[in-house]
């Protein structure tokens, strides 16, 4: 059996070394990579939440600003990623913004959004620009939410709904393994008629 000299084994050594930290670099970018291409698509998600999915019609009228053609939304209607997506806005401030509207039982002026916690006056001058209370996407306009694929947080946003009753949607409908109508809604438990009543213009089940 040949005997490995003192060189040879230096050089097997180092060659071993290398390969491992280009391995270790290898995987390092790789992570970076992935971490990049989900930051892209979550930035490409708010946008979508802010941008009509409609083409602009000669002589429509429309608001340019930083994004670009917009729509209003109305604050009594609109998601917590709908507001999320608004800029300098954030997922925190979105869902207290929710959590207030439920509060009041929907927001008859804007300014009352002053009163969220931690909202500063630019951070409302910012929403300002891009939610109304008048007009804007109402409940017959907005597109209405498929309870089919709807995650636990956008279910929780609906006006009269909460996170035990959002769960429990949740549940009845991996239970049936779908709803085939929004009747199928009365077989969730604890969710009441007046409940149900406050929220059925903005989902759909199909």
């Amino acid at each position: 059996m040949p005997v490995l000299t003192r060189l040879e084994k230096a050089t097997i050594g180092s060659l071993i070394v290398f390969l491992s930290l280009g391995i270790i670099f290898l995987v390092i970018e790789i992570g970076v990579t992935k971490k990049k291409n989900l930051e892209n698509l979550e930035y490409i998600q708010k946008i979508q939440n802010l941008t009509s999915k409609q083409p602009l019609v000669k002589g429509e009228e429309a608001e340019n600003i930083e994004d670009g053609y917009r729509e209003i939304i109305n604050v009594n209607y609109a998601t917590i990623d709908q507001i999320d997506a608004i800029p300098t806005i954030g997922k925190a401030m979105a869902e207290k913004i929710v959590e207030f509207r439920k509060e009041k039982k929907g927001i008859q002026d804007l300014s009352e959004l002053t009163d969220v916690q931690g909202m500063t006056k630019k951070k409302y001058a910012t929403i300002s620009k891009y939610l109304t209370v008048k007009g804007g996407k109402t409940d017959s306009q907005v597109k209405k939410l498929n309870l089919n694929f709807a995650t636990l947080e956008e279910i929780d946003a609906l006006p009269g709904i909460g996170k035990t009753i959002a769960k429990a949607i949740i549940d009845t409908r991996i239970q049936k393994g779908s709803f085939h109508s929004l009747d199928d809604l009365q077989d969730v438990p604890g969710l009441t008629e007046s409940a149900f009543r406050k929220f059925e213009a903005l989902v759909e089940a199909k």
